[in-house]
């Protein structure tokens, strides 16, 4: 009877000759009685069929007498079949338990590594990274001192790089270089190990960017100063078009002592700063933003251009321009006179660069009143006020006041603002004037009435009351003069260069105050010197201050003898002891004036007469003479061109004289009439030869 026998074979890896399980095998007779009783059988190590519980050792049983073959159909996990995966072993009656000394030797199959970069922000693969693979040397650690360089692979398009024909063993991915704009993976390098269980391997590095630094300064505008406490907000702009609402604010910053500040940390992407609080004490720029910085893979990392922003001080300034406008002028001079009116304008104009508040204007005379409280920087407002004039005004000589203007600056420029001072200067009615006219009166009466005319020429004295000559000017062709522009006080005026023959009228005939007195006499008749006149406040106005002159002239004639006696002819010689009536201009017909000649020499004079006609009548004749039919008389007229009239000489006719009558004894009486006259034909020769000069001076 044929026994049933056993088999067995051992299964190792072809690299180590370690014993390797799992392989599947399949059993079939070839040969003999197995070939019809043998069904072919297939045996797992470790698995269906097989009778040894160790890995890499397979037995199998009940096989008939016969020739079989062991076919290694399917490898381990990780091998592969070896060269020659075919055993043939034959089962006998003497022999009928087979262990195959030629094992099953599978060799070891290759691994691999596929590697992928990518951004650690986006995920997008990168393309340019390095990495080297190193073998360890069985330490876990990567030593590249000890362990083994395998290769080095740069990944492409797609982030890809790979690894191919990888023995066993423990390896290193090293990232050696990252792409631009990058830093190595912080998980670099990663271990993989290539086994039987584990051939191929996929390994990622996730590549963080590289960040960047902004940074901001701030500084004083004038002085390059660095400025502490500017604030400041790092933009992204999102739509890479300027600040818009789109961007997103990154952070904010504040700059320290040195006037700086920066942003850590920022990410690929186009960035600006805007300053969005000023340092105590000074103003934003016109332009809070900076310029655009874009970072890029190209240029992270690197040293960006800081982004300046200068600020100025809050230099907050006021001016204020004062004008004073006389609108109520009552006597229309141009002057201020105690009630008129003064309007002010305050111009206040903001010089600073800083908007004040509270604006207001002081006056050290009135209260101001201003239409605006705020004035923007370089704005203006026209402030208001009204002052009427007092005495002390007029006394003081000019209405004087100062102003400033104030103002509050924002919070951190300084205190309250003050311009400087400004004055304004109206001039007040602090001066007078006086004025009269000169005439001649020609009834010397003191009045000024028709009839009498200027006099144009007369030299007129101002005279302070210390006698000082304060000004002189000359009568016009009216008889007028005007001293103008007299600082008040107490003046007196004379009057002088007086035409000869003019002479001083009755003082002060209308009365004693100038004012009501406007045809009257205001000086002395002897000085021609008027009293005090008193410019004051309340009265700077002195008219009617006028001189009159009478213009005096005379009359003279002759009073002569006319005939001739029996001895000897005495025709022309003068006749003393006539007296005669004057009638003319202030000496009327019922009041005539009365001339005689007291001097007994026919010579007559009258002086100290008026302009105008006269009439002159012998009233008495001399004694021996006899008054003519009618009487002797002469008419002349006195004018200013002819003050001193002659009348000539005037001749009365002489009694007769009687021869001795009857009766006288002797020659004594024709003696005595002979001598006498040739006693009167000699004075009659005498006085004859004086008249005809007197005529020819006075003609």
């Amino acid at each position: 009877m044929n026994r049933l026998g056993t088999a067995a074979w051992s299964k190792v890896d072809a690299s180590s000759g370690d014993a390797v399980g799992g392989a599947t095998f399949v059993i079939t007779a070839t040969d003999g009685p197995a070939a019809d009783l043998f069904t072919t059988r297939t045996v797992v190590d470790g698995g269906i069929g097989d009778l040894d519980a160790d890995a890499g050792e397979v037995a199998i049983a009940e096989l008939p007498i016969g020739t079989y073959t062991v076919t290694e159909t399917i490898p381990p996990a990780g091998y592969g079949l070896p060269e020659d995966a075919v055993r043939t072993f034959e089962v006998t009656q003497d022999s009928p338990d087979v262990a195959i000394s030629d094992a099953f030797n599978d060799p070891r199959l290759t691994g691999d590594i596929d590697l992928i970069k990518t951004d650690a922000s986006t995920h997008k693969p990168l393309d340019g990274a390095t990495f080297q693979l190193w073998l360890d040397d069985g330490d876990a650690t990567l030593e590249p001192a000890q362990d083994t360089r395998v290769g080095e692979v740069t990944t492409t398009t797609g982030g890809a790089a790979r690894w191919a024909g990888l023995a066993w063993g423990t390896y290193f991915v090293e990232e050696v270089t990252p792409p631009t704009g990058y830093l190595v993976d912080p998980d670099s390098p990663l271990s993989v190990t290539i086994g039987a269980t584990a051939l191929s391997h996929d390994v990622a590095f996730a590549d963080p960017r590289i960040l960047s630094v902004l940074e901001v300064s701030k500084v004083d505008d004038a002085t390059d100063a660095p400025l502490e406490g500017a604030q400041f907000t790092l933009w992204r702009d999102v739509t890479a078009d300027g600040p818009s609402a789109d961007d997103t604010a990154v952070v904010t910053v504040a700059t320290g002592q040195k006037g700086t500040a920066s942003a850590t940390d920022l990410d690929w992407g186009t960035y600006y700063w805007e300053e969005t609080t000023a340092p105590v004490g000074y103003l934003l720029p016109d332009d809070v933003h900076s310029a655009t910085v874009t970072i890029d893979a190209a240029n992270a990392g690197t040293a960006f251009p800081i982004s300046a922003f200068r600020d100025e001080r809050m230099a907050p300034a006021l001016t204020i321009d004062k004008e004073g406008t006389l609108t109520s002028d009552a006597d229309v001079d141009g002057l201020a006179d105690v009630g008129d009116v003064i309007s002010y304008a305050f111009t206040v104009t903001n010089t600073g660069n800083v908007a004040l508040t509270d604006v207001a204007v002081n006056d050290d005379r009135v209260t101001v009143a201003c239409p605006a409280t705020e004035l923007a920087a370089h704005a203006d407002t026209v402030c208001t006020a009204e002052y009427t004039v007092v005495e002390a005004d007029i006394a003081a000589g000019a209405v004087l006041n100062t102003a400033t203007a104030a103002g509050d600056p924002p919070a951190g420029g300084g205190d309250r603002v003050t311009s400087a001072p400004d004055s304004d200067e109206v001039p007040v009615d602090d001066a007078g004037w006086i004025s009269g006219l000169a005439w001649r009166d020609y009834d010397g009466d003191g009045v000024r009435e028709a009839g009498d005319d200027p006099l144009a020429g007369i030299t007129v004295t101002l005279r302070d009351a210390a006698g000082v000559e304060v000004a002189t000017t000359a009568t016009a062709a009216d008889g007028s003069y005007l001293f103008d522009d007299v600082p008040l006080g107490d003046y007196t005026v004379a009057f002088t260069d007086v035409p000869a023959d003019h002479h001083g009228v009755p003082q002060d005939v209308g009365g004693s105050t100038v004012e009501s007195e406007p045809f009257d006499s205001d000086v002395d008749p002897d000085t021609a010197v008027t009293g005090t006149l008193s410019l004051t406040i309340e009265n700077d106005e002195v008219p009617y201050v006028d001189a009159g002159f009478q213009p005096l002239g005379s009359i003279s004639w002759t009073k002569i003898a006319a005939g001739s006696v029996t001895i000897i002819e005495v025709d022309g010689i003068p006749v003393g002891g006539s007296v005669w009536e004057l009638v003319g201009p202030g000496h009327p017909a019922d009041d005539p004036l009365i001339v005689a000649d007291a001097d007994a020499d026919g010579e007559f004079l009258v002086e100290g007469l008026q302009v105008g006609e006269y009439t002159v009548t012998e009233v008495t004749p001399a004694p021996g003479y006899t008054l003519g039919s009618p009487p002797a008389s002469l008419t002349v007229t006195i004018a200013l061109e002819r003050l001193h009239v002659s009348g000539g000489s005037i001749a009365n006719q002489q009694r007769v004289i009687p021869l001795p009558v009857a009766g006288s004894t002797g020659p004594a009486p024709y003696l005595a009439a002979g001598a006498a006259l040739l006693a009167l034909a000699g004075l009659g020769a005498r006085h004859i030869t004086r008249r005809n000069t007197t005529r020819e001076d006075r003609s």
